[in-house]
């Protein structure tokens, strides 16, 4: 364990017992999908891919994939299910690998991570050094806004809702605003919101696309 928050960048273990696909693929694929279709990068990075489900479904669309993520076990599973697309064991805090940065990717997705890190302007910082000129980050999180937040109070869910017995959960909580701020002060600027499940403004999650600045 570390010795200081600080230290913690991603959790090493995040407990994954299969590469099936998490519950939030459900509402998180069809936008990222259509981003896909919509923008035909040539390469992209998945930025935590955890068991390496979404990078499968998005080279199985034909696409050339990197998946990267702390979890050890995670790249385990991700390269002996898929072995389509390239798996690698990576943290957000290291240095991108040198053919990351000598080429770079046209698209990079990170989904549902930057609430789980002690430091997200890294996720970002890493992302803006592996990204090639004119490509986009897409970055989706649990959405907060004030009518889900007040939704959850009125019905006594935040016990529940944060869960903090959940080791590897979420520490950080965002909302569009605040996530769009990270971005900016890593040089991104947003170029789409996408609300993603259930009812608008009580979303499950956002989609953020962002674009260098």
């Amino acid at each position: 364990m570390p010795d200081h928050p600080s230290d913690a960048v991603a959790i090493q273990d995040y407990g994954w017992s299969s590469a099936e696909a998490a519950y939030s693929a459900s509402y998180l694929y069809p936008p990222i999908v259509t981003q896909v279709e919509k923008l035909r990068p040539a390469r992209i990075l998945d930025l935590g891919c955890g068991n390496g489900h979404l990078a499968s479904v998005l080279t199985a669309h034909g696409n050339k994939v990197v998946g990267v993520d702390a979890d050890s076990g995670g790249i385990a599973l991700a390269q002996a299910a898929w072995p389509g697309a390239d798996f690698r064991v990576c943290n957000v805090g290291d240095a991108p690998p040198a053919d990351f940065v000598a080429a770079p990717f046209d698209m990079i997705i990170s989904t549902e991570v930057v609430e789980h890190l002690f430091l997200p302007g890294q996720l970002f910082d890493f992302a803006g050094r592996c990204l090639a000129p004119g490509g986009v980050f897409l970055v989706s999180t649990p959405y907060h806004g004030w009518l889900k937040n007040s939704l959850i109070s009125l019905s006594g869910k935040w016990d529940k809702h944060h869960h903090p017995s959940n080791d590897g959960g979420h520490i950080k909580f965002w909302s569009r605003r605040t996530l769009c701020s990270l971005g900016s002060q890593a040089g991104f600027r947003e170029k789409a919101f996408i609300g993603c499940g259930r009812f608008p403004f009580l979303w499950k999650s956002m989609l953020l696309v962002f674009e260098k600045a």
